[in-house]
This record gives structure tokens, C-alpha cells and sequence, in this order.
């Protein structure tokens, strides 16, 4: 569909550009020039003028487009970096970075989707590369908070079992509301199980979804839990695609998408978190998906030499924005603020 009257100063969300019309226009910005870009890109360069002038110089291969997004380089605090989602996007932390105050550099650590051509694609080898680009920005000896939302917490807690590996200061992995898939020690939910964690979530999950309801991706994320549910009452796997009625509320999403999805997908079922000799936080949206697990500590208490467990408000998927962001900074303020002090081992805390 075309658009008269557009101007190349004109900004891409003024068009009635949203996430799903940004992929796209990048699916069809890789088709016709060869030129594959981080999902997000376009709302880094949202200004029409400014993302062809970019688009122009990739594609001529004189630059690879640019995976960290500095939120805020000054600051004589621990820094932040903010893993990227399943999306591949960072600026879902924009706004939670800004909050952090002068004190705190802020960084985002995106991936292209170049770099998941590959079948060896996994956590650890995306975790690497995030952890390579720390060690360009803090000196050895330094320390570093990283902070993942969903799949990027299990990422960002790789990310700091390798730097710690390699001889960096102690980094504080933050986990935002995902459990430690995998983990050594961990039970594997039965049905049952599965389905008593349903009944104990389905009142505060259905009251959010009253609360804020989108008849579309009501439905559609409700056809998405019901096959899961007969798939677990038949015995049948999970599926290794990322269903995206189930997390985007959507029946389809563009082909060349939902296959840079399905890798980082497989990537973080088949990851085995290995053990991580420090402290992990980990931050609970108060509102729980239908799935999540009853165990306070999501099972990082089986990698983890200790575990701080904090709510924090909203749900797992709105937990990042305007209405809940404030709340989300000052929670994380306060974890620099501990790990910064060292006076003592963060306490284990039971909500």
C-alpha cells in the first residue's frame, strides 16, 4: 500500500507506521538491496531522510549497521546494559534507561539478523558477542548490571556468567520475569502441574486482560493458550516456532520475522544454564502470564549462588512501559545501589 504526499522529513510512526509495518518495510528493504538491518532500526532512525541516508551506506557495504544503542555514556556509576528481546529490539528499555539519572551509563546490546544465518546459532554463542562488546566499554576489574525482559534475561544471565568467567568484576545479572529454563535441578512441570500453575494465575491474568482488552489479540492469544493446553493434555512437545498469538497477540506474522523469531526460539529451549558463582535478581511482574511458574525464584536458585526475588508492577508484557517504567527505574536503582555498596550478600526475599 502506498502513501501519497509523504516527504523524507516526514517521521515513520507519524505515517501510521507501527512494529509490524516497520518489519516490513525492512523485509522488503533486505529483498530488493540485499541489505539485512536489526528489527529495530527503523525506530532508531525513524525520520524517513535520516533511515535512507543509512539504508544507502549499508547497502553499499560501507558500514555493518550499528548494534549498540548508547541511552546515556556519562556517569560515574556501574553501567547498565540492557539485553536485547526475542525481537532483537532494545528500544523497549528507552524509556526505563532515561530514568536512571546521570549517574548510570546506559547502553543497549541489539543483534542483527545477519549474525542468526547460521544453524550454530545459541545463547551462549549471542551471549559471547554481548559480552566482547562489554569488555570494549568496561576496563577489567570494572562492573556491569545487565538487565534482560523475557528471553533476553536468560541472555543477559549467560552474558554475565561468561564475563565472570573471564575475569571480570562480579556483573549483576537482572532477570525480568523469565525463569531459568532448563536448569539443572529444576523439575520438569507435568500436566498437572502445568495446569494447577494455569488455575493459580488465570484470575489475575484474566482480570488484566478485561482491564486492558483488544478483542483481536484477545482472541488470537486465547487460541494460542488453548492449543498449548491440548498439546500438553495429549502428551505432544512443544512446538520449536514461537507461536506469536501467544506472545504477540497476532495470527501471522511476515514470513522473513517469524524465521529470525524461530532461531532465537530454539536457541533458548535448547539452552542449559551452567553454574553462575554470584548474585542474580530476579524481577516478577505482579500481573503472571497463564504459564508462569509458582516458584518464587523461577528456578535460578539452582544456578545461582544466591537469588534476590522483587515485584515489580505490571505484566510480562507491559511491564517496560510508560505505566509501569517509573516503578521499574527506581527497582533498579536500588539493585545498583546494593551491588555498588557490597556491604553485605543480597538477601534471598520471599514476595
Amino acid at each position: 500500500m502506498q502513501r501519497p504526499g509523504v516527504t523524507p522529513d516526514d517521521r515513520f510512526e507519524d505515517l501510521g507506521g507501527d512494529s509490524l509495518s516497520a518489519v516490513r518495510v525492512l523485509v522488503a528493504v533486505n529483498e530488493r538491496l540485499g541489505c539485512d538491518l536489526p528489527p529495530d532500526y527503523i525506530q532508531r532512525h525513524p525520520v524517513l531522510r535520516d533511515l535512507a541516508h543509512w539504508v544507502d551506506r549499508i547497502a553499499g557495504g560501507g558500514i555493518r549497521p550499528e548494534t549498540s544503542v548508547v541511552f546515556q555514556r556519562e556517569g560515574e556509576g556501574c553501567p547498565f546494559f540492557f539485553v536485547a528481546g526475542i525481537g532483537g529490539s532494545v528500544l523497549g528499555y528507552r524509556r526505563v534507561a532515561s530514568g536512571l539519572a546521570a549517574r548510570h551509563p546506559a547502553y543497549g546490546l541489539a543483534l542483527p539478523s545477519t549474525d542468526l544465518a547460521g544453524a550454530a546459532v545459541s545463547v551462549e554463542s549471542i551471549a559471547a558477542r554481548y559480552a566482547a562488546e562489554i569488555r570494549t566499554i568496561v576496563p577489567r576489574g570494572g562492573r556491569a548490571i545487565v538487565v534482560g525482559h523475557s528471553f533476553a534475561g536468560v541472555v543477559a544471565f549467560e552474558v554475565s556468567r561468561q564475563l565472570r568467567k573471564n575475569g571480570h568484576w562480579d556483573p549483576l545479572p537482572v532477570v525480568i520475569d523469565m525463569p531459568a529454563l532448563n536448569a539443572p535441578g529444576t523439575y520438569r512441570r507435568s500436566t498437572a502441574r502445568l495446569v494447577l500453575d494455569m488455575v493459580c494465575n488465570l484470575p489475575a491474568w484474566a482480570a488484566h486482560e478485561a482491564l486492558h482488552f483488544q478483542g483481536r489479540k484477545f482472541l488470537a492469544r486465547a487460541r494460542g493458550n488453548l492449543d498449548r493446553l491440548r498439546r500438553s493434555f495429549r502428551g505432544l512437545a512443544a512446538p520449536a516456532e514461537l507461536d506469536p498469538r501467544i506472545y504477540f497477540g497476532q495470527e501471522k506474522l511476515p514470513d522473513a520475522y517469524q524465521a529470525f523469531l524461530n532461531v532465537m526460539y530454539r536457541a533458548m529451549l535448547a539452552y542449559v544454564p551452567a553454574r553462575y558463582e554470584g548474585e542474580v535478581i530476579v524481577l516478577r511482574t505482579r500481573i503472571p502470564t497463564l504459564w508462569r511458574t509458582t516458584d518464587l525464584q523461577m528456578g535460578w536458585q539452582n544456578v545461582a549462588a544466591g537469588v534476590e526475588v522483587r515485584q515489580i508492577p505490571g505484566s510480562h508484557g507491559d511491564c517496560l512501559s510508560e505505566e509501569h517504567g517509573e516503578e521499574l527505574t527506581r527497582v533498579l536503582r536500588q539493585c545498583a545501589v546494593h551491588f555498588e555498596a557490597e556491604a553485605r550478600p543480597l538477601d534471598v526475599s520471599l514476595l
